[in-house]
């Protein structure tokens, strides 16, 4: 399996990518989207304030839920919708080496980056939360029983940091190349 990921004068490039690269990407938005885990707008979207002090300052959490919550839920919303526009433009073609093969290759403007920055981190943070990746801020610990990750499935939650890691190589290389 191979990608490559290059910078060019006014874009940036996934290319090489395979029909599994391609999926992995349609899926982040998916991943992204906080409807399927209870757990990942907490970490979305956490209080400004400790929960005792929550208690005392409902007023102030109302116009923080309405203003500042409200926004940052668009804003997400737009990265998630920028990363998708991107990946309909998808282009397909064979390789040199040899012609049956079918590669895939994306063309993103430099500045759509913050936004690929902002959906894969989206993606990553609800796949830890949902599938407890990082159970007490550990590494990663592909045997970890039940009494860290509860009832999540085991298989499920390999897959889940496949794809969490595949998300991470992507935004590192964004952070060293374009932000």
């Amino acid at each position: 399996m191979r990608l490559s990921i290059h910078k060019e004068e006014a874009l940036w490039r996934l290319s090489d990518m395979e029909e599994v690269h391609v999926q992995l990407l349609r899926q982040s938005a998916d991943d992204a989207s906080s409807k399927d885990s209870h757990e990942g707008p907490p970490r979305l979207f956490p209080l400004p304030v400790s929960p005792k002090e929550a208690l005392r300052e409902g007023e102030f959490l109302e116009d923080w839920k309405e203003y500042v919550t409200e926004e940052l839920n668009i804003q997400f919303a737009s990265d998630v919708g920028i990363l998708l526009d991107d990946i309909d433009a998808l282009e397909i073609y064979s390789s040199e080496e040899t012609k049956m093969e079918i590669r895939y290759r994306l063309s993103i403007p430099l500045d759509h980056g913050g936004a690929w920055f902002s959906a894969l981190n989206q993606a990553r943070l609800q796949l830890d939360q949902q599938y407890v990746l990082h159970p007490n801020g550990e590494e990663f610990e592909p045997d970890a029983g039940p009494e860290f990750i509860g009832t999540v499935d085991p298989g499920q939650r390999f897959v889940a940091y496949l794809r969490y890691d595949f998300y991470t190589n992507i935004q590192e290389w964004i952070v060293r190349n374009i932000l």
